[in-house]
């Protein structure tokens, strides 16, 4: 029951959702990304997220439009294929390990929220980032801040 429960209300009210059972400031984060794409929309638009564990970025960029062609990319496939939004058709999930080097091809709309800082060597991630994103496209990496 809790399961449909949350698939109903990721389906129309995602941002609300999160906005309940999320941290803040992740959910503040998630907001900034929905609101650099809503005023950047175009027709087919692709997002690459990585590091995109459960994939619950998808749910706001999907209340924008279905259109956007969404890819996650993680380590934890299983993680990212539960319940919520797998059989969707553009909803696109890649199991990688983010350590390595990968090439999952180019988007408009890079974004990494909440893991660089788990990784030792960002310049390879953040090089890997920047191949990843089209030649006009916009390459989003948000982090924790130390001290409050």
């Amino acid at each position: 029951m809790r399961i449909v429960i949350e698939k109903i209300l990721l389906k129309f009210f995602p941002k609300l959702y999160f906005g309940l059972t999320r941290a803040q400031d992740s959910n503040d984060r998630y907001l900034f990304g929905f609101n650099l794409i809503k005023k950047n929309i175009k027709d087919n638009l692709s997002i690459l997220d990585v590091g995109c564990g459960s994939g619950n970025f998808y749910s706001y960029i999907n209340s924008i439009s279905k259109t956007i062609n969404y890819t996650g990319i993680d380590f934890d496939y299983e993680k990212m294929s539960k319940k919520k939004f797998y059989g969707k058709k553009n909803f696109n999930i890649i199991s990688k390990d983010l350590r390595e080097n990968w090439d999952v091809g180019e988007y408009d709309f890079v974004w990494s929220s909440e893991v660089i800082e788990h990784l030792f060597d960002d310049k390879k991630f953040f090089k890997q980032l920047v191949k990843s994103t089209k030649k006009k496209g916009y390459n989003n990496i948000k982090t924790p801040r130390l001290g409050r």
